[in-house]
């Protein structure tokens, strides 16, 4: 056979691997983007603008006047201090007034999670592979749907973002980092503790794999750089873990006395939820399958390791990856044995252990060989091709359960069910603790979301909400309207004074008067004594003279029979031309004066 007949042989090659690579890379291409049709459409349909559960938390934020701080970003949850997550919620929910936007930026965020390592995997191996479907079957399906619908999960899915895009440095060649490189692993490891323990528990591999890298390149001339990034990075954690642990107290959770093997048990759960909620349903096969993936990987990484010294960074730093989450289930084992026996499956816990099962495909591409290699990946995918029926069942269930009772407390809302009967009918069900929750529902009315949406297109003037023209007004800021328990009122900051004048042949004046609980609670107050205010109705003469018709001193935080309107009917003297409404600040103990609320004035 001459040369040109092995020419025209190889270029035939190279035409078919390049027809092969496009019709994988238009396969996985079409796959993610099924799925993540499939999946905006379940969040358009079972998404709630009413938040829920821990996103009941950011309700505050949208309440006027409230200013964010350090502090309530740093504020532990539990044990977690989720700064990353609150700051892009809040971004979100600023930016769009829809707390539906965290549940969309998920499936967003999980959308680029399977494209960017499908695309890494097409790097490593030099070409797509029809099993690289995996990752939007992984990332996308429904097994994600108790996430997908609560917005403040975007801490666990940062803080896979990060851990993979570290992952992905680290393997990203077969030659040491550069200064690019390392900077990008050391702000992924420094950005994880700002969401949570969910991060914080992966910041050790990542750690030792710098510290490594750092030491093994340190005679390395062309590395220096690279070495001080990665020595500067694992020295930086040092004072944000103390700053993360300083003053952190134990969660609200109920404890348990430790016990190695609960532990252990709930970590291996915690880990078979790779699978999704498939796990708990079929436990032993999704066990057994869940430790054959991880054996697997550890076998090609460790083969590598003693055979491929060019591949042995590449090879440890798989096998370091995949112990990040088993720190976290392994955290997660310590701080639930209170929920034994079932508490590792917990479903809003499906996307933390990801990290596992992602390395573990990187490692079947680097390291599995043409023929073991290809056959795990092809395996991992088929397994999750075969589970979709089962998580688009689960998905439209969770669904289902999750919108039943935000609908109804819609429709009791529109109805204008009170909303102590609002607490008292759906604490169980949308927020555990009664009081927490009619606090926050008190936010929702004060900024005019759903389930009180209403109030916001019948919002009104100042002097409407009063219920009568101002004649002489004086506060040291602007009034404003709001609705309280409600009613619309005017709002004045203490110490306000508003002038009314009389009609002709009026004989009486009545009204209601609160301090808006919502914006107490939103200034962020907790101190019992700091906010006091007395509120006086005094009749004003001719001559300028004033009489007190009715003191009335609130003291929200302090009692709960202050919270809320209260009505007041006054008989007016002879001789009266204007009512003088009148809030003293009986409390000065803060930077800002408290608000005061007046409503429904009328003469008879």
């Amino acid at each position: 056979m001459d040369t040109s007949t092995h020419a025209g042989a190889r270029n035939a090659d190279l035409r078919d691997e390049t027809r092969t690579d496009r019709l994988a890379l238009l396969f996985v291409a079409v796959v993610t983007v099924a799925l993540l049709l499939r999946t905006l459409e379940f969040v358009s349909t079972w998404g709630s603008r009413i938040p829920v559960q821990d996103d009941m938390e950011m309700a505050c934020y949208l309440v006027p006047g409230w200013q964010v701080s350090w502090g309530q970003l740093w504020a532990p949850a539990n044990e977690h201090r989720i700064v990353l997550p609150r700051l892009v919620f809040l971004g979100l929910l600023r930016l769009t007034h829809d707390f539906r936007s965290p549940l969309f930026f998920q499936v967003w965020t999980h959308a680029a999670l399977a494209i960017g390592m499908a695309l890494f995997a097409r790097r490593l191996r030099g070409r797509s592979s029809y099993a690289d479907a995996f990752f939007p079957l992984f990332w996308l399906g429904l097994a994600n749907a108790e996430n997908f619908l609560l917005g403040m999960q975007v801490a666990t899915d940062l803080s896979v973002v990060f851990v993979c895009v570290a992952l992905a440095s680290f393997c990203w060649s077969r030659e040491p980092m550069g200064i690019a490189r390392a900077s990008v692993v050391v702000l992924a490891m420094l950005l994880l503790p700002f969401n949570g323990g969910f991060g914080l528990s992966q910041v050790p591999a990542l750690a030792a794999l710098c510290a490594w890298s750092a030491w093994t390149l340190r005679k390395d001339p062309a590395r220096r750089g690279a070495v001080r990034v990665l020595a500067a990075g694992v020295l930086l954690l040092v004072p944000l873990f103390l700053a993360y642990f300083h003053g952190l107290r134990s969660g609200t959770m109920e404890r348990a006395p430790f016990e190695v093997g609960k532990m252990l048990v709930i970590a291996g759960q915690v880990l078979t939820l790779n699978f999704g909620p498939a796990a708990h349903v079929f436990p032993w096969p999704a066990s057994v399958a869940t430790a054959l993936v991880v054996l697997l990987a550890v076998a090609f990484a460790v083969r590598a390791l003693v055979r491929e010294p060019g591949e042995r960074r590449r090879a440890l730093a798989g096998l370091v990856v995949m112990t990040a989450p088993v720190a976290t289930a392994l955290g997660i084992g310590i701080g639930r044995q209170a929920a034994w026996p079932d508490a590792g499956w917990a479903d809003r816990y499906v996307t933390l252990p990801s990290v596992l099962f992602a390395t573990a495909y990187v490692v079947f591409v680097l390291h599995g060989g043409a023929v073991l290699g290809r056959a795990a990946q092809g395996a991992l995918y088929s397994a999750f091709l075969l589970l979709v029926p089962f998580h688009v069942q689960y998905g439209e269930y969770f669904g289902r359960k999750h919108a039943e009772p935000i609908t109804d407390l819609y429709l009791d809302a529109q109805a204008g069910t009170p909303l102590a009967v609002l607490v008292e009918r759906y604490h169980q069900k949308i927020y555990a603790d009664p009081e927490g929750f009619r606090n926050r529902l008190q936010f929702l009315a004060s900024a005019g979301m759903p389930p009180f949406e209403q109030q916001r297109r019948q919002s009104v003037g100042v002097e409407a909400a009063l219920g009568r023209p101002i004649a002489a007004f004086a506060s040291p800021a602007e009034p404003r309207s709001r609705y309280v328990g409600g009613s619309p009122m005017l709002i004045a900051a203490c110490d306000a004074e508003i002038e009314l004048d009389v009609p002709s042949g009026a004989k009486r004046v009545r009204g209601r008067l609160a301090v808006p609980y919502g914006m107490v609670l939103a200034a962020g107050e907790s101190d019992p004594s700091s906010i006091a205010v007395r509120f006086e109705v005094l009749a004003r003469f001719a001559d300028d003279a004033r009489r007190e018709l009715h003191a009335l001193q609130l003291e929200p935080l302090l009692r709960e029979e202050d919270r809320g309107p209260k009505d007041f009917s006054l008989e007016l003297p002879a001789g009266t031309v204007r009512v003088v409404l009148r809030a003293l600040d009986r409390a000065p103990k803060r930077d800002a004066p408290p608000w005061a609320g007046y409503g429904g004035l009328a003469f008879e």
